[in-house]
């Protein structure tokens, strides 16, 4: 109940929710930072870092041919981006990925049947064999010696594409990634926070949460019909980074 005596200077200010983009800021300063987008899609976000970061070196990668095309096609002529047509994995070699009606949810995992996708009307079309590189081996044949942020949003694979990237992670080489963690059963193999901490090893900690959806700092996606947590952004950042000790 409102007390109708409460004048409006007495009223609670609610400041807008802190976004991904201003921890970033305050995390990655430089004007031209060094940047992994690992699931590219058609560019979203790559476009959102050319717009946060107009001088970002950024490396964007998704090995759906169709996808890829529409990736081209959005950020191709930017000088300042590499578009990589490979998946990201453990190991180099090829791999079979599937293509889904929803180009969001192609994965190098099959879909869990009747799973959160199917029942939101998302179907396999097809699987296509694609090339995979580690993000060991691509900084090695690139020369890539230090990145600054990494994005991962790999349908499932979030902790194959770290183990890819041991020397860069035991090295302290990439300072901020963040990472997407699926709790409900989207694909074949799901992945907790418990295998996303191993995998990064010792060199890094926690530091937030992100929502999926709208990228909100310290919320989730949850399913408000069921109250399940969906998924997650996690953000974690290397140890002894300076942004977090003053350093």
């Amino acid at each position: 109940m409102v007390n109708p005596k409460m004048r409006e200077e007495d009223l609670p200010i609610i400041e807008s929710p802190i976004t991904r983009n201003n921890v970033l800021r305050l995390l990655v300063p430089q004007p031209n930072p060094v940047i992994l987008d690992l699931g590219a899609n058609e560019g979203q976000s790559t476009l959102e870092f050319l717009e946060l970061y107009p001088e970002a070196v950024i490396h964007a990668f998704d090995p759906a041919p169709a996808t890829f095309a529409k990736l081209q096609e959005n950020v191709g002529d930017k000088p300042n981006v590499t578009l990589v047509n490979q998946a990201i994995g453990a190991v180099a070699g090829t791999a079979t990925f599937y293509i889904n009606s929803y180009n969001q949810t192609n994965s190098l995992l099959s879909m869990t049947p009747d799973g959160p996708y199917e029942r939101r009307n998302v179907t396999p079309e097809k699987q296509v064999t694609v090339t995979v590189t580690t993000l060991d081996d691509y900084a090695m044949k690139t020369g890539l010696e230090h990145v600054n942020f990494c994005k991962i949003d790999t349908q499932g694979c979030s902790r194959t594409t770290l183990e890819g990237a041991r020397n860069l992670l035991d090295a302290g080489r990439i300072d901020v990634l963040q990472i997407e963690l699926l709790f409900a059963c989207f694909y074949e193999r799901s992945e907790s926070f418990s295998d996303i901490e191993k995998a990064l090893g010792k060199e890094y900690r926690f530091y937030t949460l992100i929502a999926t959806d709208n990228h909100h700092v310290g919320e989730a996606y949850v399913n408000h019909r069921t109250g399940e947590t969906m998924h997650v952004d996690v953000l974690y950042v290397r140890k002894g980074f300076p942004a977090m000790t003053g350093e």
